[in-house]
């Protein structure tokens, strides 16, 4: 119904990332915490199945920079 991020997006905890549609509710999903949005694989009007993925987001980088 909404998807309220792009890629690269930056999200805080409990920011709305997306709202599905489903038996005519609307379910708001939400960032667990901050992060950057790496790929958004859903769009208003499509339909998903359980499992799809709709987002997915940046792996933080664990090296160290001189």
């Amino acid at each position: 119904a909404e998807v309220h991020v792009e890629p690269g997006d930056e999200v805080e905890g409990d920011q709305v990332i997306v709202v599905i549609e489903a038996m005519k509710m609307l379910h708001s999903l939400r960032a667990t915490g901050t992060t950057t949005i790496d790929e958004v694989r859903v769009a208003v009007g499509d339909q998903v199945a359980t499992g799809d993925v709709l987002i997915t987001f940046e792996i933080p980088s664990t090296e160290e920079t001189p």
